[in-house]
């Protein structure tokens, strides 16, 4: 049996769900996003640039130095192009 009821008489909760849906949604799946991008593609990513290294630690630090040279280059030309045009 239908029994009608005021509008007024009826409290809502929709909009309260309706924002707590939002959040336990959207946060409820940084963990395992989380684990997953930092922890199993990190990983995969980075060992795989080890092994293109032959594991060698000092191929990995010759190759930070040189890139740091490069950089280092780059930057003073850069700077002096800036004081020439000063």
């Amino acid at each position: 049996m239908f029994v009608w009821e005021n509008k007024t008489d009826i409290v809502l909760a929709e909009s309260e769900l309706d924002v707590t849906g939002f959040f336990a949604g959207a946060f409820s799946d940084i963990g395992p996003y989380s684990y997953e991008f930092l922890y199993v593609e990190s990983k995969l990513y980075w060992d795989a640039q080890y092994a293109l290294m032959d594991k060698d630690i000092s191929i990995w630090i010759q190759a930070v130095l040189f890139t740091q040279m490069g950089n280092a280059v780059k930057y003073k030309n850069a700077i002096n192009a800036i004081d020439a045009n000063n």
